[in-house]
């Protein structure tokens, strides 16, 4: 599969929808001492957790790639630091920059699929924004604990 497959594409049928309608259209054979009730709940259950799992099959090394960079960046922050005081006025507008970054990655990976009220940024979810905002979100975790890593070396 390629990079812009959406989420929830499945590779045996095309998508989960699909899938899901052939499992409903043909009810499990009678007989033979078998609980058709549960063979079915289990062929549910395992659908679900292979649609559920896609993107982590497909995506496992670059999420991880995400995350470890932006915990390679915040552990050498510190070394750039005297550059970002020279480029800027007071060191509270650096960590207001990386406060409002954090919050931006929040919003846009944490927002519901309710349509905005009036005046309110939406970001679009599809397949290939989906994408990107985990990526960056994973590139944000790793920033986080970077920093939170950073602060006991400090510390000690």
């Amino acid at each position: 599969m390629d990079l812009f497959t959406p989420i929830g594409f499945c590779r045996r049928s095309g998508s989960c929808k699909a899938q899901n309608m052939e499992n409903n259209n043909n009810p499990p054979p009678r007989g033979g001492g078998s609980n058709p009730r549960a063979l079915s709940l289990f062929k549910a259950l395992t659908f679900y957790l292979q649609c559920r799992t896609q993107l982590f099959q497909n995506f496992f090394a670059t999420m991880l790639l995400s995350l470890l960079l932006g915990f390679l960046l915040a552990n050498i922050f510190g070394t750039f630091l005297g550059a970002f005081r020279c480029a800027a006025i007071w060191d509270g507008f650096v960590i207001v920059g990386l406060v409002v970054f954090v919050e931006v990655i929040s919003c846009a990976r944490y927002q519901t699929l309710q349509p905005p009220s009036v005046g309110v940024v939406s970001f679009p979810s599809t397949g290939n924004r989906n994408l990107f905002w985990c990526l960056t979100n994973n590139f944000k975790i790793g920033l986080l604990l970077g920093f939170f890593v950073e602060a006991f070396k400090v510390g000690s």
